[in-house]
């Protein structure tokens, strides 16, 4: 048998930031993360690390809101679930 070439392929920082936090994910499961964070204007791990901040002074019912679904909110588009947040938060620690 001839040997086996590997081809070095390179993932994104963002990719990998978000297989490693939900590595149950699918391909599909990650690109449309990626897109959803495209829309809101992330598109690095730091800028996705700053948007799981907290904003008490952002109006929700009341209650404190994660920015990253508040800038999900206002592009229209479908926010995380806590479950991603959390995983998020954990990988970024």
């Amino acid at each position: 048998m001839g040997s086996a070439e590997w081809e070095t392929v390179e993932e994104p920082e963002l990719r990998r930031f978000l297989r490693g936090a939900k590595p149950d994910w699918r391909a599909s499961d990650l690109a449309a993360a990626e897109s959803k964070l495209k829309r809101v204007g992330i598109d690095k791990v730091e800028a996705l690390v700053q948007a799981l901040t907290v904003d008490c002074r952002i109006a929700g019912y009341g209650q404190p809101r994660v920015v990253l679904n508040e800038m999900c909110e206002i592009e229209d588009v479908v926010p995380f679930s806590s479950a991603a947040i959390d995983a998020f938060r954990v990988q970024a620690a």
